[in-house]
Formats: C-alpha cells, structure tokens, sequence
C-alpha cells in the first residue's frame, strides 16, 4: 500500500519458501544494507514480524531475507514499565524525552478495577494476585497482567 507522505511500522511477512521456515534468519534494508531485526509471529506457519523504517512517500522499500546465523539483532525499546506484586502500573518511562508518563503518587491506583453498585461511590474491587507474563523479542515486547 502506497502513502503520499514518509512512513514507518511494523510489517507482517507471511509466504515465506519452504528452505526459510526453519531456523534463524537475516533480513536487510536493500537500499541501505542495514540489517533489521526480525521475530516470528506465535501461532503461525513462520510467518515474520519486521518494523519497516522510513518508505518513502508513494514508494516501497526492499528487504532482503535469508538464512542467518542465529544472533539477532535486538532494537531499543522506547518505553520502560514497571508494574507492583498486585499488576497495576507503577510506571511508564519515556526513554526518549526521559519523561515519567504516570504520576508519582496517584489518587487511584492506574490498571486498578473500579466499581459503582447501584447508586453507590466508586470502589476498587478487589481482583487478586496478579499474573504477569512478559515476552520479550527483537522486535516487540509484550507485557500481559
């Protein structure tokens, strides 16, 4: 799909030969001879997750992919956050512009479930230990609470 302005984001590479289904692989900007990190999309047939960085405006960008050698290369992540015993939000870090997201001391806990019955306040329910499961990969990393 083709844009009349500059544009980056992720991309889903689906298709790929049979000799590129199995074991580590290397994707590279052509025009760039960059090399671009690159991780599997769970649940599927080796379909690949790449973030395609600065196509031009009603253009395209090459990437080349084959056969690696097992190290890949991992990509800064910009935000940072941290999360309490009981899975609310303590913080979210902009590493960027190096700016806390989240106040320090909040007057409601942030991922907190709050409840009106009937005509009453507002009340935090209490929903029990949290499970948190982080997955982290070259490409994305994903925090579930």
């Amino acid at each position: 799909m083709s844009a009349s302005w500059p544009r980056s984001g992720p991309v889903v590479v689906e298709r790929l030969p049979a000799d590129l289904r199995q074991g580590p692989l290397e994707v590279t900007d052509v025009a760039s001879g960059a090399k671009v990190a690159c991780q599997d999309v769970p649940g599927t047939e080796r379909h690949i997750l790449i973030v395609a960085r600065d196509v031009p405006a009603v253009g395209y960008r090459l990437y080349s992919i084959k056969k690696g050698n097992g190290s890949p290369s991992s990509e800064d992540f910009p935000v940072r956050a941290a999360v309490n015993p009981a899975g609310f939000l303590t913080s979210i870090f902009d590493q960027k512009s190096q700016r806390e997201l989240l106040p320090e001391k909040p007057a409601r806990p942030f991922g907190a479930l709050f409840i009106s019955r009937g005509r009453d306040e507002l009340r935090q329910e209490d929903t029990g230990p949290a499970e948190i499961a982080t997955a982290d990969g070259p490409v994305t990393r994903r925090i579930e609470i």
